[in-house]
């Protein structure tokens, strides 16, 4: 009886789907190709990861972990525009053996086309396939790739691109006011046409379409800066020299605020992102400067020394402004102030529970308010903290990797060591990608405070 037993429990073995994949020996993959350049998305994890994320475990997740042919596959990302063309991907075959005698297929999807679609295992490796999205995906939608045993050996996934986020962005110049000046001109003679238009493309075909943000720009406007005013304020200050002559005014932290205000008093809220493009110089050396919390904060300071330079600290900077930290940040960045929101909290809910009681009209203290009047102002308090909360833990991410290692947008592409004292150069000499979850986090962030959603029909 045994023996029977064992016998039907082997032949179950051999057809099950299991030991079908150990049989295949090898798994496929999509990777760019070296002449990729942001013009569509694309993100999976890359080998060195493992040296570099100091949080593989957790990015591991994005990639959705499964099992193929008896082995760990880690599933990629691929973003396109319903009906954009021009998307190549290269096949890349992992195997320890000569295997010549397969083929493979990317198994139909409605909506989705490879081409070519099936071809012999030999001429795999390396091999360019181009990619149409005929249709848009509702959903983020899997595609298979299977061998001539239908048995799969690699997946792909496409990233929904039914609800797209339309971000408004305007390019505001800001001009002293003061007579005789030259840096003015000086400045903004570097702000050409040319440049632009350039970075206009930039920004809507190589970096924030890979999250398929639709990005439009408003009409640039100038806006005069009162400089007196704020040297008054003590937001902006200038040296003189023994002849007399003026620097450049210099800001101080706050400015930017000080200057959406006024223009937020002429105009009104802009609902997009707003550049403020300065003519006048931060204390430091930064290029610029947006501010990630609160997340619907919506306009970034832009130094001299950014106007009619490299491109990619704008794009760095819209992509702090859409929620995303340096990524080396970890997850103790918002520690203490998520302590004492929790603590705040308690005594709220505490002194609340405790007059729980007593009727709204009853007047308390010294306060000179009434019961019902302060339970309101306290309660308003506790929605914004716990909105702060849920905000920050949000924008806090788990995923977090060395400073200066990866082509990530949001790296540095070097910094000086603070214990050496050495400049840690990163090979990846300019940002090029933003990963999955920072799509997933930008379209959020858009969506939320700054888009208009465009649906494709």
């Amino acid at each position: 009886m045994k023996t029977i037993l064992y016998i039907l429990l082997f032949l179950m073995c051999i057809n099950c789907q299991s030991c079908k994949e150990n049989s295949t020996g090898y798994v496929v993959h999509l990777r760019r190709l070296n002449s990729y350049d942001g013009e569509f998305g694309f993100d999976w994890m890359r080998k060195d990861y493992k040296k570099t994320c100091l949080s593989y475990e957790e990015l591991k997740k994005v990639y959705q972990p499964t099992t193929l042919t008896n082995q760990e596959y880690l599933i990629p990302w691929i973003s396109m525009f319903p009906n954009q063309m021009g998307v190549k991907l290269r096949i890349e075959v992992e195997t320890n053996e000569d295997i010549n005698t397969d083929s493979i297929e990317f198994k139909s999807v409605d909506g989705i086309k490879f081409i070519p679609n099936k071809f012999p295992l030999s001429e795999a490796q390396n091999k360019e396939v181009s990619i149409e999205c005929n249709k848009p995906l509702t959903v983020n939608t899997t595609v298979e790739i299977i061998n001539q045993d239908k048995i799969v050996v690699g997946k792909v996934c496409f990233y929904a691109n039914h609800n797209l986020n339309t971000l408004k962005i305007k390019f505001l110049r800001l001009k002293g006011n003061e007579r005789d000046n030259t840096y003015n001109e000086k400045v903004f003679n570097q702000m050409t046409l040319e440049w632009m238009n350039k970075l206009k493309e930039k920004f809507k075909s190589k970096y924030f379409n890979q999250a398929l943000i639709n990005i439009v720009f408003d009409e640039t406007e100038d806006f005069i800066v009162d400089v007196e005013k704020y040297r008054e304020k003590k937001l902006l200050f200038v040296f003189t020299d023994k002849e007399g002559k003026q620097s450049i005014p210099r800001y101080n932290k706050g400015f930017d605020d000080e200057i959406y205000k006024e223009y937020v008093e002429k105009n009104k809220p802009y609902d997009g992102i707003l550049f403020l493009m300065s003519s006048m110089q931060q204390q430091g050396m930064e290029l610029g400067h947006a501010k990630v919390y609160p997340r619907n904060s919506n306009y970034i300071m832009m130094n001299p020394s950014a106007v009619g330079g490299g491109y990619i600290s704008f794009v760095h900077e819209l992509g702090h402004a859409l929620g995303l930290h340096h990524p080396w940040n970890n997850t103790n960045m918002y520690k203490e102030r998520l302590k004492r929101i929790e603590a705040r909290e308690m005594q709220l809910r505490t002194y609340l529970d405790k007059n729980k009681l007593y009727k709204d009209n009853i007047k308390v203290g010294n306060f000179g308010k009434t019961l019902g009047e302060l339970r309101n102002e306290l309660n308003k308090e506790l929605l914004q903290l716990r909105q702060e909360k849920a905000d920050k833990i949000r924008l806090n991410s788990e995923i977090y990797f060395k400073r200066s290692t990866t082509e990530n947008i949001m790296d540095y592409n070097g910094y000086n060591d603070e214990i050496t004292q050495e400049i840690i150069y990163n090979t990846f000499s300019e940002g090029t990608t933003f990963w999955k979850w920072q799509w997933d986090l930008m379209n959020e962030e858009v969506k939320a405070y700054h888009s208009e959603l465009n649906i494709y029909n």
